[in-house]
């Protein structure tokens, strides 16, 4: 069975939502969806209805021309005022047998 992915870039200019099926170790894009961008100024949300109707046109042309309902996604944003931060952490764990459970 083909692993299907569903990417979305949300830029200040447009929107873009591509979905590839990985066929024998390499991705093909089987639809695409392609919406000036709303709502957005300098990578950030201005204005979220706007900006969610662009999002929306863009996943359903791409639902379209893949055929595929798309729930899950790896999704891109830039500006500037986003950052991350690497870091690790450590948990101790008992050693009384009971393992690790949900809190």
């Amino acid at each position: 069975m083909e692993e299907i992915i569903f990417g979305l870039d949300i830029g200040t200019t447009k929107v873009c939502a591509l979905v590839g099926a990985v066929r024998e170790g390499q991705l093909q894009i089987i639809g695409m969806g392609l919406e000036p961008a709303q709502g957005m100024r300098k990578g950030m949300v201005v204005d979220v209805r706007e900006a969610s109707v662009a999002v929306a046109a863009a996943v359903e042309a791409a639902e379209q021309t893949s055929g595929f309902e798309l729930r899950d996604a790896l999704v891109s944003m830039a500006g500037e005022h986003i950052s991350c931060t690497n870091s690790r952490g450590v948990a101790p764990v008992s050693q009384d047998g009971n393992g690790i459970s949900m809190a």
